[in-house]
This record gives C-alpha cells, structure tokens and sequence, in this order.
C-alpha cells in the first residue's frame, strides 16, 4: 500500500567547478540513460536483454584483465562504469560533472572519468577501446536479464547458438554500461528471429544476446496460496471455516462509548513509530561513562549495506580541494571539528575485521545569519547502490513540542529566560555495535597538514533524519527523576535544543536556570553545558498578557 521515494541529496562543494576528462574547466556535460528496470507483481515471466560476458583491462596491462558482464545500451549517450571497476583496475582518472537524464528525472553528479580502457569479447575476437569512460554507481545489475544456453534450448530457432552463451556466473556483476558513443559495439552481425511473442537473438562484435520474453508459459503461480474467509451466521455461529482472529466483538456496550477525550483529534503513531519507541524504551540506557547511549534504528528486516568507501572517499577530496581554496572556510571547519573531536563525540576509527559497515560524505553548511560560524553535516541521503543510511534507519514519531504554544508561555510573565543546549545531537552516544556505520574521512590530529584518515562518530550525527527524535527522547529521559518544575521546562518549553519560559519574580527564573543545569550534568555526563544568557530578561509592559519588546537588565543568571 505505501510507495517508497527515495530522494538523493548531492551536496556540490563551494567554489568547485567542473572539469573535462583533461583536467581543465568547462560546462556541465549532459548524459543521457533511457534502461529501465521494472519489478513487482506487474513483472510475469522472464525478460533477457542484451548483456554479454566480457574482458575488460587497461592498454597498458593487458594480462591483468577482469572478467565482468556488460550491458549494451543504444539509450544511453555515454559509456559508463561502476565505481568498484575503477578501484579493481587502479583506475585513478579525472574528477568531472555531469547532468544525468533517466527515468528517474535529472541530477547533477560529481565522478570520475577514465582515459582509456579495453573491452574483449571472451573468445579474444573482438576488442573495443572505450574513451572517457564515466564512473557511475547507479549500474542496474539484473543478472536474471541474462542469456544461457538453457534459455536457447527452449527454442527450436535458437538451438544452434546455445553453445555460445556461456552459463550464468552469479558471482559477476554487471558494472559497464556500452553507450552509443561506441557504435561499432552495437553493430548486429546477424539476427535470428522466430514466431510472434518469441525471443529474437542478436551477434554483437562482444557475443551472442537474446532479447525478449524467455519463459515459455509468460506467467507463474506463486509459491503459496492462503485464503482466509470467514461466515458467521445471524445467531452468532460461524460456518465451517475457522472465526477470523480479527473479529471484534463488543460485550457490552456502554452509553458513554462514544464520549469525546482530549486524544480525538491527535494523530495516532505510525507502526515505524511505535517500533521506534519501543527500541528506545528497551535500548536507551546509559553506558560505562556514565552517558546516555542508543542504537541507529534500523528498519526490520534490514537488508544487506555495500560498502560506499570509495564514494566517501571521493567526496572528502572534494571538500579538501575546496577547503584549501577557501582559507576562511577551512579555519571555520577546523574549529567546528576540534569541538567535535575534543568532546569525544568522534574518535579514530578501528580496523573493520567482519561486518558491515557505512562512511558518511562530510560537508559544511552556513547559517544565513552566521557567516562567521559552520555546522559540519553528514551526508546521510548518499545513494549508494540504490542504498543510503537515512533509507534504513526509522526516522522516528515527531516529538517537537508547538512552538506556537511555546512562544505564548514565553510572553505570559514579566521575567523572561531562555537556554540552549550546545551541539544537542553530539550528547547521546551510539550504541558500540552501531558506530561503523557512521566512519567518515577527515585530517589526522585535525591538521590540515596530515593526511585524510578514517574516523567514525560514537555520538548520533546533524544528517540522520532519527537524530531529532533520539535527542528529544533522551532529553526528556535526562529529566525523568527531576523536580517538576524542571520536568516542566523540558518536557513543554524546550523547542528542540532551545528553552523559553517565563516567571513573575526573578527568583523563581533563577532557581529554575540553576536546577535545570545540575540536573542535566548529574543525570546525563555528556550535558556539561547548557548555556543561559548572563541576564534574564524583564518585559515592561501596560499589557500583561502580551508585553512590549521593552526589556531591561534585571539579574545575572550565573550569580
């Protein structure tokens, strides 16, 4: 019943332009891909289309060849291949931009392009140089779409080129693409066709491909049928089929059923939320030092995570070269990460034995107002084989309270004072199962100087979408025992990491300031700091209801 949109957010570096294959500057190249895959009830039978078994290697090296399967593609305008082809050939190549056109819609990509590298059919016949290659990590690798002899001995018109389709390897991948930027590629040899609705066979310089529906019957039964259907009779038997376990019955029914409550009109929680909870419920405890620590909440089942080092990696050279164009902005980065990497919210990551793990793109946003300050962010929207973190994890129930009704109790009383918990998500620690999904690239020691290492965040991260949830979950959780005036504050006035309210004398603001901080740092280690500004504000006013902006200095909140 529910469709899942996945939305890539691609951050550009600042002051970054795009490059040829040569290394020089020019416009956006366009590059154009048409092949769909579609998949889903509406998908019968089976379809193969013209993919082939080939050599690829570089001119240089042509006994160090790799055997992969390639897609033959007269859609596309370009030629392209997968990230992970480029690192097992060595392939360093020239970072470029480009517009990419599919199905999907448009997006602009920052990768790699290849000089030169060769293509050979495996009987050693054929052998094709492909130039600029682009790097592209959105490959479609639909090894069923693939042709085997099986295949063609089905059918009496392709029974004589069954010994050229070599058998499926499940082990290789599809990662090239042939664009009709080489047309001798998709030059047809010679075609064998059959009766209507019957695959058709097509030799390519590279090989044999069939194309066209393979599956002789076009449908297939499922597996396992399970019908459910229940009769219940007037006088409250059922028939012969079992009651259905989801029939309610109202045993007595009362006359104030139906009286209204306070809940009516609230939005109920979604089954992701009520998962969420729950884990935080049973997971959210505090650790050896004292800090609140909680698991990344993954959706159940998870899928399997491929490992996107290389795509991380290429984004954190892209933000160094544009760091190092921009001293300021690389003094501003620095500062925000030795805050980062002093409060032990990230630390040096450690050597992944076994398992899996996931790296994090690193960039830095400006807040329109302070130009002088950056927020270091993490990419957590970053497709990476049609995979990105933020896709995973359950984002969590909305527990921001009204800032409408937050501001009205901020107006209410004469004496005014507001707080703000620094870098709020960086005080809940990730549980020490979870923290490989969140390595990221930057300088050893926090020097410029040093080259790029491998760190990894024990806190929860400014990028992933449950960070909002976790934070204001833990918050309210660091006040459970407290006094209920502070319960108060923090469960109702605190907008996010920002706290407003109001009092009519300044002694109760300041034993409310004053409890509020102990209580934080005594029930959570990490709130060593909620910062209140060294006055509390008194508003002067003929109306007591909503006073002037008339304000004046009334007592130091630190006193």
């Amino acid at each position: 019943m529910h469709i899942d949109r996945y939305t890539q957010n691609r951050t550009q570096a600042d002051n970054e332009k795009p490059l040829t294959a040569d290394g020089g500057e020019h416009s956006e190249d366009n590059v154009t891909v048409k092949c769909t895959t579609l998949c889903g009830d509406i998908r019968v039978g089976r379809s193969c289309g013209k993919t082939v078994l080939v050599d690829v290697y570089l001119p240089n090296a042509p006994d160090k060849s790799m055997r992969v399967y390639a897609a033959i593609d007269d859609q596309s305008n370009r030629t392209l291949i997968t990230p992970e082809l480029f690192d097992d050939l060595g392939i360093q190549g020239q970072h470029a931009q480009f517009n990419m056109s599919s199905c999907n819609g448009n997006s602009t990509m920052k990768c790699r392009v290849a000089n030169i590298i060769c293509v050979r059919s495996i009987d050693g016949k054929s052998t094709f140089e492909l130039q600029d290659v682009i790097e592209c990590d959105s490959i479609p690798s639909e090894l069923p779409e693939i042709a085997t002899p099986e295949f063609a001995f089905a059918y009496s018109h392709l029974h004589r080129i069954s010994s050229y389709l070599p058998p499926l390897d499940p082990s290789i991948r599809v990662v090239l693409l042939a664009g009709r930027d080489i047309p001798e590629i998709h030059h047809v040899q010679e075609q064998i066709t059959g009766d209507k609705g019957e695959p058709f066979a097509q030799r390519l310089a590279l090989g044999w491909a069939v194309i066209g529906e393979v599956c002789m019957g076009k449908i297939h039964a499922p597996n396992k049928i399970s019908v459910r259907k229940t009769h219940v009779l007037n006088d409250g038997r059922c028939t012969t089929f079992p009651l259905c376990e989801n029939n309610i019955e109202i045993i007595d029914l009362k006359d104030d059923i139906f009286i209204r409550t306070t809940n009516d009109n609230k939005v109920g929680l979604s089954v992701e939320d009520r998962q969420f909870l729950s884990l935080m419920d049973t997971d959210f405890r505090k650790d050896d030092t004292g800090h609140w620590s909680a698991p990344l909440p993954f959706k159940q089942p998870k899928p399997p995570i491929p490992n996107n080092r290389s795509q991380a990696w290429k984004r954190a050279q892209i933000l160094d070269t544009s760091l190092r164009k921009n001293q300021t902005k690389r003094e501003h980065f620095m500062t925000f990460m030795e805050k980062v990497l002093n409060s032990g919210a990230a630390e040096i990551a450690p050597k992944v034995i076994s398992g899996e793990c996931w790296y994090l793109p690193l960039f830095g946003v400006y807040h329109h107002k302070k130009t002088d300050k950056i927020r270091g962010a993490f990419d957590s929207s970053a497709m990476y084989g049609d995979v990105s973190l933020n896709n995973l994890l359950i984002s969590g129930p909305d527990l921001t309270n009204n800032l409408v009704g937050i501001l009205m109790r901020f107006r209410k009383n004469a004496i005014a004072i507001t707080g703000d918990i620094e870098q709020m998500f960086y005080q809940f620690r990730v549980s020490n199962h979870h923290r490989d999904y969140l390595r990221f690239f930057w300088h050893q020691d926090n020097d410029f100087s040093k080259p790029l290492i491998e760190y990894r965040m024990t806190s929860h991260v400014f990028g992933n979408t449950p960070s909002p949830a976790v934070a204001s979950y833990g918050l309210r959780q660091a006040v459970a025992t407290s006094d209920e005036d502070v319960r108060a504050f923090v469960c109702k006035d605190f907008y996010v990491d920002d706290g407003l309210t109001s009092f009519t004398n300044k002694e109760q603001a300041i034993d409310l300031v004053k409890k509020t901080q102990n209580d934080l740092k005594t029930n959570g280690q990490y709130f060593n700091i909620i910062a209140f500004p060294n006055i509390i504000w008194y508003f002067h006013s003929c109306c007591s209801f909503l006073p002037a902006y008339t304000i004046v200095y009334i007592h130091s909140c630190q006193n």
